[in-house]
């Protein structure tokens, strides 16, 4: 005889003189529960959390608490139950983060990293290496951006194994580096020995490392980035060996005009070694300081944008495809938006967008003006 093993139990529901069985009940439950929501309603839940901002200028070595919320509950969540884990887990390893301290309060001064802060972001570097690369080899698949904050504690061995970590994950398409305090010839070394690097490389260090390093051990890359500014030997030598470059900044505006302060001028032709690059579509330059002499005089250097904006505009470019030359300069930022049509030509006219920021703008919310010039 087969025994009924449905319960004969009744469950009051909310409305009067209904009463559902617990196996509706456990239907409906399944149907509201976290696991049921879409992937994009689970995404923007999640977007609520800051994450690691990419390419942002004033970046600084070691980022506050708050940016570790976002990872650690994806972690958590995909523990879970298996539905989660399906969904979230790959986004709980697309971003290797080592560069957030659990100690550092939001707005808080970016504190020396030779002392505790530097060795907590120097284990968690190698806790998340050696979990992607030993223990579970099957996340790093997953892992496609990479930020960490390096410093001169145990500098060669760890670059060493972070460069052969590096050299493990087969997606990874941008990698981020902040801090970099007195150890940038041992990462350079370290490199050296990475058999295959990530395209889109997003540098956060001082200019002379990139004449080195980057040329030499990434010469594949389309995305550079680094704080300071670039001069005209390194900016030559750069359009030299990386041709695939589609992203590239910020090149020192001082360094080309005649009645600037600024050592070492050089004529403003040497710009031009900007069109070797057939693949450029975001150009970011900076002035540091105005010329004259200290005068507010901006006209200086117009001719020296115009340049810029002439030889991206030539560059070779898809249907509808958008290229940019970004001017930062104290007290604003100024975005020159430049439109193409088909075959690659631009039109005679072509529209500028002109976008005001404000200068060392960290965090939160600001109104963005911007007037489209014919």
């Amino acid at each position: 005889m087969t025994h009924n093993l449905r319960s004969r139990k009744r469950i009051k529901s909310s409305t009067p003189g209904i009463e559902i069985s617990p196996q509706q009940e456990a239907a409906r439950t399944v149907r509201t529960s976290l696991p049921s929501l879409p992937v994009e309603l689970l995404l923007e839940i999640l977007s609520y959390w800051p994450s690691i901002p990419i390419s942002w200028p004033d970046s600084p070595a070691l980022f506050p608490y708050i940016y570790l919320h976002r990872t650690r509950t994806l972690q958590a969540l995909a523990q879970t139950c298996t539905s989660l884990r399906a969904i979230l887990l790959p986004l709980a390893w697309q971003n290797l983060e080592a560069c957030s301290s659990r100690n550092l309060p939001p707005g808080r001064p970016t504190p020396s990293l030779s002392g505790k802060y530097g060795h907590e972001v120097l284990t968690e570097l190698l806790r998340q290496a050696e979990i992607v690369t030993i223990r579970n080899p099957a996340l790093a698949i997953y892992v496609q951006l990479v930020s960490v904050t390096l410093t001169s504690i145990h500098a060669t061995q760890v670059f060493e194994e972070f460069a052969s970590c590096l050299s493990l994950l087969p997606n990874v398409k941008t990698l981020q580096i902040f801090g970099l305090e007195g150890a940038k010839t041992k990462l350079s070394r370290a490199f050296a020995s990475c058999p295959k690097c990530p395209r889109h490389y997003i540098l956060r260090s001082q200019t002379y490392i990139l004449r080195g390093s980057v040329a030499r051990y990434f010469p594949h890359i389309e995305r550079l980035r680094f704080r300071g500014s670039l001069t005209a030997t390194n900016l030559d030598r750069l359009t030299q060996k990386l041709p695939e470059l589609r992203e590239l900044g910020p090149i020192g505006l001082d360094h080309y005009v005649p009645m600037s302060r600024h050592k070492g001028i050089v004529s403003s032709t040497s710009l031009e070694c900007l069109s070797r690059l057939q693949r450029i579509r975001v150009l970011y330059l900076t002035i540091n300081r105005y010329g004259g002499g200290g005068t507010q005089d901006l006209s200086l250097y117009r001719e020296h944008i115009r340049l810029v904006k002439e030889i991206l505009r030539k560059a070779p470019a898809q249907r509808q495809e958008l290229k940019k030359v970004v001017v930062r300069c104290p007290g604003s930022t100024r975005v020159y938006i430049v439109t193409c049509k088909s075959g690659g030509e631009f039109f005679n006219r072509y529209h500028q967008a002109f976008i005001f920021l404000p200068y060392g703008l960290q965090s939160g919310l600001c109104t963005v003006h911007c007037t489209t010039v014919m």
